[in-house]
């Protein structure tokens, strides 16, 4: 691009250019006060664009890696994850629940055997790293916990 000649809006068009891709601002510098306002509308337009864009990338990935309260499970979460096995600490108040829920909602006896239960303490991450269990259903202290312990926690 070479300079600002030519009709108004292909000057416009290669300063709006320049101003996304960050450079020829400094040919601006030395005009008048006019420029300079410019220069910082642009740039913050700049900053506020891509600001936007990296938030929502960040919020729809941590919204998927988020931990799901009890309460929000359903009839048709639990025919999804029991195929997939959830792992379950055996004697918990937890464990009683998810076995209610289960009668509760008239799931097959083959739904039964997607419940992992643990006994001792090491077992969540163990069934995660071994793939014997995909999901957790614990309290969420606990499963910070075993996220620091397992091998890829990103699976």
């Amino acid at each position: 691009m070479s300079g600002f000649s030519g009709k108004q809006s292909t000057r416009l068009t290669k300063a709006w250019i320049m101003f996304l891709l960050g450079r020829g601002v400094d040919k601006l510098l030395h005009q008048n006060q006019r420029a300079h306002a410019l220069i910082v509308l642009a740039s913050g337009i700049r900053i506020l664009f891509l600001s936007i864009l990296v938030g929502t990338t960040a919020a729809l990935i941590f919204e998927d890696r988020k931990p799901m309260d009890a309460n929000n499970i359903n009839k048709l979460y639990l025919i999804k994850i029991l195929p997939e096995d959830v792992a379950v600490k055996a004697g918990t108040k937890m464990h009683d629940w998810l076995l209610n829920q289960v009668e509760t909602h008239n799931l097959d006896q083959a739904s039964h055997s997607g419940i992992v239960a643990t006994e001792r303490k090491g077992a969540f991450s163990e069934a995660l790293d071994s793939r014997l269990a995909n999901y957790i259903l614990s309290a969420v202290s606990v499963l910070t916990q075993v996220l620091q312990n397992v091998d890829e926690p990103d699976n």
